[in-house]
């Protein structure tokens, strides 16, 4: 990841951060309107979560 890449991920983390605590349905229609590099950390922030759900269970 670039610079510039990760200070706009950076700036944007307590959005994103909002972004995972939206109901599945909210989500799903505000997905396409995110850029990749949104919809990439989204993607490894769920990841995260999930095998930390698997770790703690």
């Amino acid at each position: 990841m670039d610079k510039v890449t990760a200070d706009k991920l950076t700036r944007l983390a307590p959005s994103l951060e909002k972004f995972l605590q939206l109901h599945p349905d909210e989500q799903e229609w505000l997905l396409p309107l995110l850029g990749r590099a949104e919809r990439r950390a989204i993607a490894i922030l769920e990841e995260i979560q999930g095998r930390l759900k698997i770790c703690y269970t």
